[in-house]
């Protein structure tokens, strides 16, 4: 997702390429393989010491001008280790929060200090001391947020004038199943409002037909529901790296609701919409996007950032 929002904005400086095992990647392929100067290439099935040669076959065969690694330094599997080292051309580190253990682990403070030119924590992190972007990276900025009537159109709402709440299903078989649980039940229980599970991609583009979310704690939730004002009931799952919890209870000001028992679902969402105030449109946002790719443009590198211009591979 952030990866997304990036190239987006990035497309419009030279040619980007996205690297990625994500579960959406045949959706993103499907909605955004057609951008010009956009491709997406799914990580192949491979050791890590493999991955790292292909890596560096693909940066040397595109030409990459500019690295931009996202939450993990030493990559998914540390497949990066040994190849950052043979890369002159601008590193970039996106930091976000990290499990302590694996941050302690394998020293990831001093590794970025080693390896990356640039570092920018795109939330609180504590094991790096620069300045956080302030707003969330979202797929989605202001302007692509489709107008209620037309989210409703898609979503098959009969009832417009009901409260409408979105079940945004993610992680494992048995952390969507807990959705899908949820969905039956909150469709018999609350007969008075829209409910939908939601399989629309990228489902930020509807969030303006939306009166309250109900999904993880991770870190694209949370932020699309933080840049839209929408109250998330977030379930946090138990991850090796990330620490839903936490990011959860982090915004428990600003609407995020931490929900540790499914059974104290369905009394917060009555809660939440009967005090619910009327939703503003158009809506209007900052993409943290943006943000970091401000800093990237002044930032002083040991490398020459400005290498980055039109027709460059990123």
């Amino acid at each position: 997702m952030r990866a997304i929002a990036l190239a987006k904005m990035l497309i419009n400086h030279g040619k980007v390429h996205i690297l990625t095992n994500s579960n959406y990647c045949n959706r993103l392929l499907a909605i955004y393989g057609n951008y010009p100067n956009l491709t997406v290439h799914p990580v192949p099935n491979l050791s890590p010491s493999n991955l790292g040669k292909y890596y560096k076959q693909l940066l040397d065969e595109y030409q990459i001008t500019c690295l931009i690694v996202d939450t993990f330094p030493r990559g998914i599997v540390g497949e990066l280790v040994g190849v950052l080292d043979t890369i002159t051309m601008p590193k970039i580190m996106l930091v976000r929060d990290l499990n302590p253990r694996y941050v302690h682990q394998y020293n990831l403070g001093r590794f970025m200090q080693d390896h990356y030119d640039l570092c920018i924590p795109i939330e609180l992190v504590a094991f790096n001391q620069n300045l956080a972007i302030e707003h969330p990276i979202t797929i989605c900025s202001a302007h692509e947020i489709l107008e209620t009537a037309s989210a409703q159109k898609i979503l098959g709402v009969h009832n417009p004038e009901r409260k409408t709440i979105f079940i945004c299903p993610s992680g494992t078989l048995p952390d969507q199943q807990l959705f899908q649980d949820l969905y039956t039940e909150l469709r018999e229980l609350l007969p008075a409002y829209n409910v939908h599970l939601i399989d629309y991609f990228p489902a930020m583009q509807l969030y303006s037909a939306v009166d309250v979310v109900i999904g993880s704690g991770g870190y694209n939730t949370v932020g699309e529901c933080l840049a839209m004002n929408l109250p998330l009931l977030g379930v946090p799952f138990l991850r090796l790296y990330d620490r839903q919890a936490l990011r959860l209870q982090r915004y428990k000001h600003r609407g995020i609701h931490l929900i540790e028992n499914p059974l104290d679902i369905l009394p917060k969402i009555q809660e939440i919409l009967h005090n619910s105030a009327p939703k503003l449109e158009p809506v209007n946002f900052h993409n943290g996007a943006k943000e970091v790719l401000d800093r990237l443009w002044h930032s002083p590198f040991p490398i020459d950032c400005h290498q980055i211009k039109p027709e460059s591979d990123i």
